[in-house]
């Protein structure tokens, strides 16, 4: 196959905003009550579990600890989880969701020097509840990336001192143990620095990127998972940073700053995943840029690939780029906000429609001069849809099950959710009445526990169940992760009656149509309680 490299000075399609960008209101925020070492800390990443439950890792919490803060889909707080360190204070990194609800994060710990001394590896239940951590001691190490693949195994990427610093890459069964490590050592005192993690779309191969401080070489290699064997290593001279890498069925596609004489460029490079061989490379910048730097990426639901990262004109401004699987740029934009600052972009995903979503730092000022952090949405061909804004600068974006996606960025753990126009909300129902009677005597108490799911049959909380008793008396309760609450009424009739009249949620609608009853003792709607 022939080698192609693309130098391009123009786009085939530069985007250009929506005639009306629509200004996306903050559907429910959780965090951010705090900047003192009261609060859980500066938030460093998100993650979703299959359940839309979301985790943000942060540190340090209450001055000195990592911690883990869930909730629901609907922003419903679940859980805050912590560990302490044995010296020195927590900074998060990442966190991952394994497919049973757990949750997996790193995080390191600095000296009072700011120096990293040292990397936790920690894995919580899914009610929270603390597994296993792996301590990693070590001269400078850093975090690259965490995952977690199908089978619930943790993959971390980092860096640590060797004769320099070296690439390793442990593998973790979901007990905690370690199933097999690998090091990547470019020559003697080589300063490798690993920067990212990708699985392939069947988790049965892992790729790994980094790079070499003060060098121009970009690292890039791929493991098997299950044995650990690496298949491939690649030592290119591409430029200055590697920085992310995703995979298809046949490339692995990597980007970072490529550079071509003394010229920084977003490049992304693909490789043959069977064999490691480049097949192309395309750099990219704006015409009126000095310059430009890939900082994340993403496969696109039709294959296309999206790179954002930063350009310099002036300042630094937001550059995102989709390349076809060719290496032809699909579309580019520069989102410049208008700071009189450096405005960069800290991530980028693709949903399911289509829609590339970005999130970073930039503008315009919030009252005051305090930058906020934005996450907006891009057509399948580049014209700017929607933007969100944050009151504190954003560092990760995810999805959740619902179209929604939540950004996380700030002091204590704040996060922020958005719908995107189009999103369409599920519905939910009565999927159970219960009914109990205890006697008091002169009094009697009736008890009615309803369940609550969605048209998925996932159990629903955080929904407010609302009805009425046979007088008239209201009852309301609020599920919890179980799906299910109580209201109770104390009387002396000979029976009693709770007729429910509705059911709220934060993102899901209320079908009534489609209340029922396993057991047959109501009928989803109206249950009859008798006197004990």
């Amino acid at each position: 196959m022939a080698l192609a490299i693309a130098l391009v000075a123009m786009p085939l399609l530069w985007a250009t905003p929506a005639s009306a960008v629509e200004t996306l209101p903050i559907l429910w925020e959780a965090g951010g009550l705090t900047a003192g070492n009261d609060g859980a800390g500066q938030a460093a990443r998100i993650a979703t579990d299959p359940s839309g439950n979301v985790a943000v890792v942060s540190g340090p919490s209450m001055a000195k600890d990592l911690a883990v803060t869930s909730y629901t889909e609907s922003g419903v707080f679940r859980w805050q989880s912590v560990i302490s360190p044995s010296i020195g204070t927590f900074q998060g990194d990442w966190v991952a969701a394994a497919p049973n609800g757990d949750f997996v994060a790193v995080g390191h710990n600095v000296n009072s020097s700011g120096n990293p001394i040292a990397i936790t590896l920690v894995r919580f239940g899914f009610d929270g509840a603390f597994q296993w951590r792996v301590d990693l001691g070590g001269l400078f190490p850093s975090v690259g990336r965490l995952r977690v693949d199908s089978g619930g195994n943790a993959y971390l990427a980092f860096n640590i001192l060797g004769d320099g610093q070296d690439i390793q890459l442990h593998k973790y069964s979901p007990a905690g143990a370690l199933l097999w490590s690998q090091v990547i050592n470019t020559g003697f005192a080589s300063n490798n620095i690993a920067t990212s993690l990708a699985f392939s779309l069947d988790h049965t191969e892992v790729a790994l990127t980094g790079d070499t401080i003060g060098g121009v070489e970009w690292i890039t290699a791929l493991y098997d998972t299950a044995t650990g064997v690496r298949k491939w290593l690649v030592v290119a001279p591409e430029g200055t940073a590697a920085l992310d890498v995703v995979m298809d069925l046949t490339r692995v596609y990597v980007t970072g700053q490529g550079n071509a004489g003394i010229t920084g460029f977003l490049t992304v490079v693909a490789y043959d995943r069977a064999t490691g061989a480049r097949l192309w490379r395309t750099d990219k910048k704006p015409a009126d840029g000095g310059s430009a730097t890939g900082l994340r990426m993403a496969l696109a639901p039709d294959g296309s690939v999206v790179a954002t990262g930063q350009t310099s004109r002036g300042f630094l401004d937001w550059y995102t780029v989709t390349f076809e699987t060719t290496g032809a740029v699909r579309w580019e934009a520069v989102r410049d906000g208008g700071l009189n600052t450096d405005e960069i972009p800290a991530a980028v995903l693709v949903l399911p429609s289509g829609t590339t979503v970005v999130t970073g730092k930039g503008g315009p000022n919030l009252p005051g001069g305090f930058i906020p952090g934005v996450t907006v949405g891009y057509s399948p061909t580049g014209i700017l849809l929607w933007e969100a804004f944050s009151p504190l600068a954003t560092v990760w974006v995810t999805d959740l099950p619902n179209g929604d996606v939540v950004a996380t960025g700030g002091y204590d753990a704040y996060l922020a959710a958005f719908r995107p126009p189009g999103t369409t909300s599920g519905t939910m129902h009565i999927a159970d009445l219960d009914a109990s009677a205890v006697s008091m005597g002169r009094t009697w108490t009736a008890t009615v526990t309803a369940t609550v799911r969605d048209n998925g049959a996932a159990l629903v909380s955080g929904a407010t169940v609302s009805g009425t008793w046979r007088r008239g008396n209201v009852g309301t309760c609020i599920t919890t992760e179980s799906g299910t609450c109580s209201v109770a009424l104390s009387t002396r009739a000979k029976n009693e009656q709770f007729t429910v009249t509705g059911v709220t949620h934060a993102s899901l609608t209320y079908d009534p149509s489609a209340n029922t009853d396993p057991d047959g003792d109501s009928n989803g709607t109206v249950i009859t309680i008798r006197r004990p």
